[in-house]
Order: C-alpha cells, then structure tokens, then sequence
C-alpha cells in the first residue's frame, strides 16, 4: 500500500494505492490545507484502511513487465512519466470506485422513495378512512 500526498492547485490529497492480485485499486483523500506530519500519521494509523476498504470497489488490470529492463531504459522511462500525469491507471481505478459506487447509492435512494411513498399512500389511506368512520 502506497500513500502519496501531492498539491492539485488548491488542495493537498492523498492518493492512496494498492495492487492486489494483478489489479491496482486506488482511493483519493482530500486534506484541504496542507496537512501537518501529525494528521498524515494519525490518518495512516487510525482512517487510511477503513476508509479504503469502504471507497476502492474496482480495481484496473496492469500489465507486469517480464524481462528487466536497461538502466538508461529506465531513467528515460522515469523523466517520460514525470513529465506525463503520473496517476493514470490510478485515476482509472478511482473512477471504476466511483461508478460502482454511485450505482449502489442510486439503488439504496430508489428503495428509500419507495418506501417513503408506501408510507404516505399508508397514510393518506388511513386518514381517508378516518375521515369516513362516522357516517
């Protein structure tokens, strides 16, 4: 598991990674203002696996290199991707999070107007009835 903490132009995040099984699963935490070694620490200590547990649904298939590479290989490889957006796949992975995510929160919403609905029907059935009773 890896946390890197970075500044987006307006605030510090905390993107948190993890490959398991072939798959890279990855979570982003918002910290606001920069945040002091004292809350990093009390975050990876007390919030950082419940909180990843809760929001890194999907994870992204990545490929494994199979040879070892050339050292100037990989130097060049290192500057490429500096100069490129270094979270890719784990944006990728963020996102797949996020959809799964939503989907469940729209079906939890959708069961709650139903049940809200029954309610009122219940209700306004009941008061008719009410209304009726001495007649």
């Amino acid at each position: 598991m890896k946390l890197t903490v970075y500044h987006d132009g307006q605030y510090f995040i905390g993107m948190i990674e993890r490959e398991e099984n072939g798959k890279l699963y990855a979570v982003r935490h918002i910290f606001g203002a920069e945040p002091s070694d004292e809350e990093v620490l009390l975050f990876v200590n007390d919030t950082l696996l419940p909180y990843f547990d809760r929001f890194a649904k999907c994870g992204v298939e990545i490929k494994q290199q199979k040879r070892p590479k050339n050292v100037k290989r990989m130097i060049r490889q290192a500057a490429r991707e500096l100069k490129t957006s270094k979270f890719t796949k784990a944006q990728e992975a963020i996102q797949l999070s996020y959809e799964v995510h939503k989907q469940e929160k729209q079906v939890q919403s959708k069961e709650m107007r139903e049940v809200e609905k029954r309610k009122k029907r219940a209700l306004k059935v009941q008061k008719a009835k009410q209304k009726h009773r001495g007649h």
